[in-house]
């Protein structure tokens, strides 16, 4: 009958039996070992910068970081547990680093079946040097750039079996252009930049499937020794001028150090293209003071149509000896495009109207033609002064003109314009008259009727006369009651010869508050006294009373009353002094009929 046997073990059984048992203890307890160190030792010469540990309640902000999050931390990053842990792809970014050689340290639990992390050092607009690190893989790349433009360079990548749930030490070291991968104590990637990026922070940054921790972050770098430290902290801000010749930067420059920075200078330019500013001046700044400095730069008509990435500088030639951080003296633009500047048209004249007048007269000349902007000013030679140009539209320009009495007579060109810029001109555009030595105009202006145009428009029918033996030029006449100050605007009166005569309308709005009364309005031609005349005394009259209901009254659509007319000697109307005379008598003579009654 078969039985089953039971040895008794042996000591060389117990042994191997042993050996199996503790093998497995012996290599964990090793590899913790490993990764409870700290991830990387300070180095000669280094100093802790800055040490955070996240021990905060959750859902705490953390001093200094940025964390991007969403759904109250359903996503992002969070502290949780007194770590920062990431979810799905965003980004935490410490913002108060500047850091050009410096040695990050930090753990790093990762999760099986999930997407790791990016660690990024010397992040600025300028681009940064990033390790992927993965569960199963590891990578190094520079980015220089972020959005339209960005470039990327792999340095490195290789397959790693990086356990999840379990801390893992990770050392990025860059000093100078060298950058120095540790992980788990292991190096990874060891390479030299020929191009370093300039000094920036440090940030953390999941992916689309992650889910990561942090924890025990900490900073090392050199002990910053006693100086000014110029650092340009914004670059991403400009201005083109008003005619688009000029790009202006404005570039704020910060002291980060302990001592005063003596003054010096700032440059910008894009090494692609050899386009470069002057110099310009910084003023001596105190520590923690900064200043904002602006760029300017001609744009060549070569540079335009594309964009541009300047590399903006401070202290490009070491007046500032002491400075003890070159790493963060200079910063990159973003891309900035320079457009093309539009095609302006030359302008050109038509023609002036009126294109002629006499010495002494005050007219206004409107000049046609096209490509006029309300910048145009014009220019007439030989003793004719414009006062005034008025743009009306690009095909019209109004000016106001003054011909000095001693003009020499001819014709001259009119110019029309920018200084410095597009001109137009139109030969013997303006001629000057021989003035008429053998006599004056004289004008005179009197009323025939008025009408209410409607009820809401008042017309006066009048006619200016030239009973003068000179020639009268274009002026202006206007109605106006001096009572109440209701003015009509400035009608044209036209040139005239000797013994002409011009029939005239002068139409008025009527105002509510006019309404209800009577007016008396006096009509002035020529009321600025551009014309010289034989006689200025007899340029006005007055209107008889014209009566303005209110609105709404039941009438005929227009109505129309004469209005007496004043005799040309200057009087502004009213009774002839011969009727005045007889009424005066009349009353007289009723009043000692009167007391010669009550006497009885």
């Amino acid at each position: 009958m078969n039985m089953d046997k039971h040895t008794a073990p042996t000591p060389s059984a117990l042994n191997r039996v042993s050996a199996t048992l503790l093998l497995p203890l012996l290599l964990s307890v090793a590899f913790l070992a490993i990764v409870a160190a700290p991830v990387l030792a300070q180095g000669p010469g280094e100093v802790l910068l800055y040490d955070e540990h996240f021990d905060y309640a959750d859902y705490s902000k953390v001093p200094g970081w940025r964390l991007e999050s969403e759904g109250g931390g359903e996503v992002g990053w969070v502290v949780e547990d007194g770590k920062l842990i990431g979810k799905s792809h965003y980004w935490a970014t410490y913002e108060e680093g500047d850091w050009f050689n410096t040695h990050l340290g930090l753990t790093v639990f990762l999760h099986d079946f999930f997407e790791g992390l990016h660690i990024s050092v010397r992040l600025s607009d300028v681009g940064r040097y990033a390790l992927a690190l993965h569960p199963d893989r590891v990578a190094l790349f520079k980015q220089q750039g972020f959005g339209p433009g960005e470039s990327f360079m792999d340095i490195g990548k290789h397959e790693r079996d990086f356990a999840g749930g379990i801390p893992h030490g990770v050392s990025v070291s860059v000093y100078e252009g060298r950058v120095l991968v540790v992980i788990d104590g292991v190096t990874e990637f060891d390479w030299v930049d020929p191009d370093p990026l300039p000094a920036g922070t440090i940030a953390v940054e999941t992916l689309d499937n992650g889910w990561v921790e942090v924890d025990d972050v900490r900073v090392y770098g050199p002990a910053p020794a006693a100086g000014p430290d110029l650092s340009i902290v914004v670059a991403d801000e400009w201005e083109f001028s008003e005619d688009g010749q000029w790009l202006v930067l404005y570039i704020v420059i910060a002291n980060k150090g302990d001592v005063q920075a003596r003054k010096t200078a700032a440059q910008a330019g894009d090494p692609e293209t050899g386009w470069e500013s002057a110099m310009f001046p910084v003023p001596p700044l105190e520590p923690g003071d900064d200043t904002t400095v602006a760029i300017e730069l001609e744009i060549p008509e070569d540079q335009r149509g594309f964009d541009h990435v300047f590399l903006v500088q401070v202290d490009s030639g070491h007046w500032v000896t002491d400075d003890f951080n070159r790493g963060n003296n200079e910063r990159w633009t973003p891309p900035i495009y320079i457009p093309e500047l539009p095609v302006v048209e030359e302008p050109y004249i038509e023609g002036i109207e009126p294109d002629r007048g006499l010495p002494g007269e005050e007219m206004t000349v409107i000049i046609y033609g096209s490509n006029f902007t309300p910048e145009f000013g014009a220019f007439i030679p030989d003793l004719v002064e414009v006062h005034y140009v008025e743009f009306v539209h690009p095909g019209e320009l109004e000016a106001r003109i003054a011909i000095h009495p001693e003009a020499p007579p001819g014709p001259r060109p009119v110019w029309v314009g920018i200084e410095d810029g597009p001109v137009a001109v139109l030969e013997d555009g303006f001629t000057v008259l021989e003035p008429e030595r053998e006599g004056q105009p004289d004008l005179t202006v009197t009323i025939s009727d008025w009408e209410i145009d409607r009820d809401r428009t008042l017309v006066l029918h009048l006619t200016v006369r030239n009973i003068g033996d000179g020639y009268a030029g274009e002026t202006i006449i206007l109605a106006e009651e001096p009572d109440t100050g209701w003015a009509s605007d400035h009608f044209a009166v036209p040139e005239m010869a000797p013994g002409e005569e011009s029939p005239l309308e002068i139409g008025m709005q009527i105002p509510d508050e006019q309404r209800g009364r009577t007016h008396r309005f006096d009509v002035t031609v020529d009321p600025e006294d551009w014309i010289v005349e034989s006689n200025e005394r007899n340029n006005a009259t007055r209107t008889g009373g014209i009566p303005i209901r209110p609105m709404g009254e039941v009438r005929t659509p227009t109505e129309r009353r004469p209005t007496p007319t004043p005799t040309p000697d200057g009087d502004r109307g009213g009774l002839d002094p011969r009727v005045l005379i007889l009424v005066l008598a009349g009353g007289l003579l009723g009043g000692a009929f009167l007391l010669r009654g009550r006497g009885r």
